[in-house]
């Protein structure tokens, strides 16, 4: 029998893709979201766009695609391995569309609210603007 003596997490992690007509703000995030100033936690929803913001990494070529999911060589490999309509659709509009793509994650090892994102689902589809969340707890 062998016995821990390190550390052990249990951490957790989420993705995101966004692509987007316009270049990411917090208040296209925040219009494209439909979060209204009249909502009662409007000051908590300014501070996810916040962390989502800093946390995201725009993407200007197919190259740097491919340098942040790693082994792929095209998009459609990519895709493929993901058998994911969604993240299928995210490419089109930067392939097609020349909408901006950013990417980011969260880590439930962080402070409180990037963990809390780890396990909410925040997804948007609209025709310019998609925001796209996998992974988590």
């Amino acid at each position: 029998m062998k016995i821990r003596k390190g550390f052990i997490s249990n951490s957790s992690s989420s993705s995101f893709v966004i692509t987007s007509k316009e270049e990411l703000n917090e208040d296209n995030l925040l219009e494209n979201s439909g979060i209204k100033e009249s909502f009662i936690f409007y000051d908590l929803f300014k501070d996810v766009i916040q962390s989502i913001c800093s946390n995201a990494k725009e993407l200007k070529t197919e190259e740097d695609f491919y340098k942040y999911y790693g082994k792929y060589d095209s998009l459609q490999k990519l895709i493929e391995y993901y058998d994911d309509g969604d993240l299928e659709k995210a490419v089109k509009n930067f392939t097609e569309k020349n909408h901006h793509l950013y990417v980011g994650g969260f880590a439930s090892d962080s402070d409180g609210l990037e963990a809390g994102l780890c396990e909410v689902r925040f997804n948007v589809d609209k025709e310019d603007f998609l925001f796209l969340q996998s992974g988590g707890y």
